[in-house]
């Protein structure tokens, strides 16, 4: 019984491999496919403008960080920590879970605090300055909650809270700590 199966299978899928396709013209690279190039070779040029080490990203967005941490009563040690923890300085990265740029702010956040366009750099520091702003007042500038929440949303530090413990996800914040740290005892280095 199961020869049969297997037969019909193979009849149904097709014996043999199907002979090549050659292109006949050199015009037939579809219009889709041309622009999905382009925009490869836009991506890499953009790519290769951005500077390869830590440090120059960092010295790159430093001002910025600073005018954004004044504006919303921070230290600019904290965005740094949280920029090389997130994404290492680099405002193009997407995450597995969907957050974009350089503070790794999720696009629901993004919406719900009207951030604008999160691909822009100034904008997701903005954004993601205002998200952290939030989050250390909700918890009384407690930066362990205020940084776990930034990380994890209020689930993981209202249950620590109510208990008294450390949030679950406290390997993110020792994890800025150490970045804010490292600027405040180096820079960008």
């Amino acid at each position: 019984m199961r020869w049969c199966f297997y037969i019909s299978l193979v009849l149904l899928m097709g014996c043999g491999a199907s002979p090549p396709q050659y292109r006949t013209t050199s015009h037939s690279v579809s219009r889709s496919k041309r622009a999905k190039t382009t925009k490869r070779r836009k991506k890499r040029r953009r790519l290769a403008k951005m500077p390869k080490s830590m440090k120059q990203r960092c010295q790159n967005v430093l001002p910025l960080f600073h005018r954004v941490a004044k504006r919303h009563n921070l230290e600019p040690a904290l965005l740094v920590g949280i920029a090389r923890v997130e994404s290492g300085f680099r405002p193009q990265v997407v995450s597995r879970a969907g957050a974009v740029g350089l503070m790794q702010v999720m696009p629901s956040t993004g919406a719900h605090f009207r951030c604008g366009n999160l691909r822009d750099v100034a904008e997701n520091a903005e954004c993601g300055a205002r998200v952290l702003r939030r989050y250390l007042d909700r918890y009384d500038g407690n930066l362990t909650y205020g940084l776990s929440a930034y990380n994890a949303g209020f689930r993981i530090p209202n249950r620590a809270r109510k208990h008294r413990r450390l949030p679950k996800n406290m390997g993110y914040v020792e994890k800025v700590l150490k970045a804010r740290a490292r600027y405040l005892r180096e820079g960008c280095s």
